[in-house]
């Protein structure tokens, strides 16, 4: 059973951060409206030469866990992997208040303050403005 909370708890905090706390494989399609495509779980993972692990040539800007690629296409579908190699505290520390709400709740809902513990390490939109 406690698997199972682990699970879930993990997959509600990983969807409400947009990061991958697990190395992950992420296959996406994003409509694209201006020059650049935001990527939902972008804690994309490097090759040992440094090289971001997707599948095509594109050019990625951003910093930390907030990344886009540059791009004039209407719509591209983009694989890579995504992930921490060490899962974080902060990430740590919402799946056990997710795990714990879930317990004493049967499931409903989501942990008070999870949304809080899980954004508080994320910059704002404002700094990455190119």
């Amino acid at each position: 059973m406690i698997e199972s909370l682990i699970s879930s708890a993990r997959s509600k905090c990983e969807k409400i951060a947009g990061l991958c706390f697990i190395k992950s494989e992420v296959e996406g399609f994003y409509l694209n409206g201006g020059d650049k495509v935001e990527l939902f779980y972008s804690n994309i993972l490097k090759d040992n030469d440094g090289n971001y692990i997707i599948d095509g040539d594109y050019d990625i800007v951003g910093d930390g866990n907030k990344k886009w690629i540059l791009t004039n296409e209407p719509s591209i579908g983009v694989a890579y992997s995504s992930g921490f190699d060490v899962v974080p505290e902060w990430a740590k520390t919402a799946i056990k208040e997710q795990v714990a709400w879930d317990y004493e709740n049967r499931g409903d809902g989501m942990a008070k303050g999870l949304v809080k513990t899980l954004m508080q390490h994320r910059k704002t939109l404002h700094e990455f403005i190119l």
